[in-house]
């Protein structure tokens, strides 16, 4: 007899896998129905020819709307906040009710009997894991505050499952591999090119055990072939230059498997990039992305007296009268923009623009 507290038969994930092909194949019927009869009116294999081309949901994306719904414990409340169209999230939640994984009231109110996904967020405690490290100008390294470092990965964890996932990390002076992979059960690659960065890493994922593999690699170069189209997630803290932020994105679409759904974190400081924001936002459609959110001021980072950006601060401080003033440049800070891969394919022959990452004042 099986424990009436699990899902019918099998693991939770294995339940959930089986809660993916029902939802699938009652996702296809409503998009037959809908072409047919409300919008073109189409055939049902010009529907079922949409729906495979358009419309139809991955297992990743799938798993997400399931766990954003754990998380909101309501049906109502995921038609409310999920830009979903009401049948697909009544098929969602038929779904998974169907496999035993959920008990659904009268309300629509939503109790998962077991929960499939693992852990939700991550620990606190791991911060004393973090290490500072004196930046390097050279990599155009600025190292964020532990706080925004657990505020970035909660926002990755309150969007993805990231049990069982794999991360690929786009440089990290930061050291936000290590807070991923001591708070969940999920293995992490880590493309850097400072010596030092790596050492600290790689010392820490030894003596901590962490799922952990760090690769020596150059940004502005393609991602090694064997390392491509293996990732559920990439997270980037680029230079803040046109060709900086398109570089690393690229280097994450790279490292995503390509499928709709997958996703990227990527922070940026619009006001650095000036005039050329447009053409970054223009640069993640092209590649495929759209942006699902922003995270405005997520990021502060940790900023020394013998900094450039501090003592440039102070400069104007001063020649105001208020030298006071320039302390606030400790609060320099920086978005997080959630990107959604919705064209896997798209980014491929894109090229970014050809001035140095490094390069702030660029006269193209």
């Amino acid at each position: 007899m099986s424990d009436p507290a699990s899902p019918r038969g099998g693991s939770p994930r294995e339940a959930l896998r089986r809660a993916f092909e029902l939802f699938s194949r009652y996702d296809m019927e409503s998009t037959v129905k809908a072409a047919g009869t409300v919008y073109g009116r189409k055939s049902p294999e010009e529907g079922r020819l949409s729906w495979e081309l358009v419309h139809r949901l991955s297992f990743f994306q799938y798993e997400v709307l399931a766990y954003r719904l754990h998380q909101i414990g309501s049906l109502r409340g995921l038609i409310k906040e999920v830009p979903l169209i009401p049948e697909r999230a009544l098929n969602l939640a038929r779904s998974l009710e169907e496999v035993g994984l959920v008990e659904i009231g009268s309300n629509g109110e939503v109790e998962f009997r077991v929960n499939p996904f693992g852990k939700t967020s991550p620990d606190p405690g791991v911060l004393g894991l973090v290490p500072q490290i004196d930046v390097n100008y050279e990599f155009d390294q600025l190292q964020v505050s532990k706080e925004s470092l657990l505020e970035r990965i909660a926002e990755i964890a309150s969007d993805v499952p990231l049990d069982g996932k794999s991360v690929a990390v786009m440089g990290d002076d930061d050291f936000q591999s290590v807070v991923l992979a001591a708070s969940f059960d999920v293995s992490v690659t880590v493309f850097e090119l400072d010596e030092r960065v790596i050492r600290r890493i790689e010392d820490i994922a030894r003596r901590e055990g962490l799922s952990i593999r760090v690769v020596k690699h150059d940004l502005t170069k393609p991602l090694p072939e064997d390392l491509r189209d293996r990732h559920d997630v990439f997270v980037a803290d680029p230079t803040y230059t046109l060709p900086g932020v398109q570089t690393f994105t690229l280097r994450g679409w790279e490292a995503l498997v390509k499928e709709r759904g997958r996703r990227g974190y990527v922070c940026i400081l619009p006001d650095e990039l000036g005039s050329h924001i447009s053409r970054v936002f223009r640069s993640f459609g092209e590649m495929g992305f759209a942006v699902e959110r922003v995270a405005v001021g997520l990021n502060h980072y940790l900023v020394a007296r013998d900094s450039p950006i501090y003592w440039l601060a102070e400069e104007v401080a001063k020649a105001m009268g208020r030298p006071n003033l320039a302390d606030s440049v400790a609060g320099y800070s920086s978005n997080l923009y959630v990107l959604v891969l919705t064209e896997p394919r798209a980014a491929e022959g894109f090229r970014p623009a050809q001035w140095p990452i490094y390069d702030y004042f660029p006269t193209e």
